[in-house]
């Protein structure tokens, strides 16, 4: 696998949405569709603590690749249970929105919160 974009924090402002978060529940998937590929994700209920871009609300879903605990490719995001708190962006698989069908990008994109990335985040996107 390789990344689509390069991650920078610049590169957050050009995502579908990117928002602060902690995990609140893991579920199965909701994105695959018979034809279109499998992902075979996770579909993770996020309580937002602040939206960078793309949306509004206090909790958000959206697919990602399953949690680990299994080394892990660079280009996936970092593993998770609930109560971890991430910085999450990415896009719209079908282009129908992300609160139908929000896909969680890794290769930087999603990674763990920390204050300085967060700062650097809402930075770029103001």
């Amino acid at each position: 696998a390789s990344c689509v974009e390069n991650y920078s924090a610049a590169a957050i402002a050009g995502r579908g949405f990117a928002f602060d978060g902690t995990v609140e529940s893991i579920g199965p998937g909701t994105t695959d569709r018979p034809g279109d590929g499998r992902l075979n994700s996770s579909a993770v209920t996020f309580t937002v603590e602040r939206w960078f871009t793309g949306g509004s609300g206090n909790t958000m879903t959206i697919d990602m690749s399953p949690p680990s605990e299994s080394p892990r490719l660079s280009e996936a995001p970092p593993s998770y249970e609930v109560g971890t708190r991430l910085l999450v962006s990415g896009e719209s698989r079908y282009g129908e929105g992300i609160s139908k069908d929000g896909v969680a990008w890794g290769c930087g994109f999603t990674r763990y919160y920390d204050t300085e990335t967060a700062s650097a985040w809402l930075a770029a996107t103001e």
